[in-house]
């Protein structure tokens, strides 16, 4: 059975409302976008009294103005979510209900490079939303830094992980940039003595 996420036309939801009233009706930079993103994840977050991993599917199906159903076919005009693992799943129902926030036209959608700026937009959102920033932090900071390990914790797949990891900046690239950073910085306060020494 298929999941499907639409937003109830009958209700104007405070929190749905709220959500969308982040989202700028002018356009935006790639950078400000996942800000707004990560904005957008941490109120849902909050509004829903949930911070901690794992974020269950709750935050989406309890949302109100939201339908969240299992349905053999779609009807048309609702955004579903294939017959997926688990884990799949729970990324694509928060990855549609950033399509419910966004609330584009379907003209709009059409225009190919908007579509991929939405679907990163998307993307981006889900992994916002089961990876909260404050959580991973947290955890990475109490020494919690196996993939495998951290993605059991927040119920993802690994590559979702090290996704997130790589956009908190706490992935091995930026950890080893960091570290090239500091000890450059470290030898240009030194002294050319002190460098001599230090090598």
């Amino acid at each position: 059975m298929a999941n499907r996420v639409g937003a109830a036309r009958a209700t104007k939801p405070a929190l749905l409302a709220r959500l969308r009233a982040l989202e700028p009706t002018w356009p935006v930079a790639p950078a400000e976008r996942r800000w707004i993103t990560e904005r957008q994840a941490a109120l849902l977050l909050l509004k829903s009294d949930t911070l901690g991993p794992p974020i269950p599917n709750r935050v989406v199906t309890e949302l109100e103005g939201i339908t969240v159903t299992e349905s053999e076919q779609l009807p048309k005009g609702l955004l579903g979510a294939s017959q997926a693992p688990p884990l799949e799943q729970r990324v694509t129902i928060f990855h549609e209900l950033k399509h419910v926030i966004d609330g584009l036209s379907a003209a709009h959608a059409r225009r190919a490079s908007h579509r991929n700026q939405c679907e990163r937009s998307c993307e981006h959102f889900a992994r916002a939303v089961l990876v909260p920033a404050a959580a991973l932090h947290a955890d990475w900071q109490a020494g919690h830094r196996r993939i495998p390990a951290l993605a059991r914790r927040y119920q993802v797949s690994e590559s979702l992980m090290a996704a997130r990891l790589h956009e908190l900046g706490l992935g091995a690239k930026a950890i080893g940039a960091r570290r090239a950073f500091c000890r450059a910085v470290t030898r240009l306060g030194r002294t050319k003595s002190e460098r001599r020494s230090a090598r």
